[in-house]
């Protein structure tokens, strides 16, 4: 039979923890303190990281990111940070961010229409 360390092991370094941690109590606070749309929003950080005090959340929905992405909501996230530690930034970012190939994009539509496609 396996042991706990055996079931709870983590492949996270420390810093990996520290983000996560610190993510639960910004969830926690987020909810006490009821911000309730940034509380969903939350609901699109695919991933947390640390690096010296800056926490950096990375969002998949884009959506999502780009409603947290406004000053108000950041003040908000920056002041709760402050009361976990006052020492901590934050930085957030969409991981889905894509450059637009616009050749790409041109041949899909071809593609797709074919010789109904008139490009001007």
């Amino acid at each position: 039979m396996a042991n706990f360390d055996e079931i709870f092991k983590s492949d996270l370094t420390e810093q990996d923890k520290l983000a996560k941690s610190i993510f639960g109590k910004l969830l926690i606070l987020l909810r006490k303190n009821n911000h309730m749309k940034l509380y969903s929003l939350m609901n699109g950080v695919s991933d947390t990281k640390m690096q010296d005090n800056v926490i950096k959340l990375i969002f998949d929905d884009k959506i999502a990111f780009d409603m947290a992405n406004n000053p108000n909501d950041l003040e908000t996230l920056k002041s709760l940070l402050g009361d976990i530690d006052k020492g901590l930034s934050l930085k957030i970012e969409n991981g889905q961010a894509k450059t637009f190939d616009e050749y790409k994009f041109v041949e899909y539509l071809k593609d797709e229409f074919g010789k109904i496609l008139t490009i001007k």
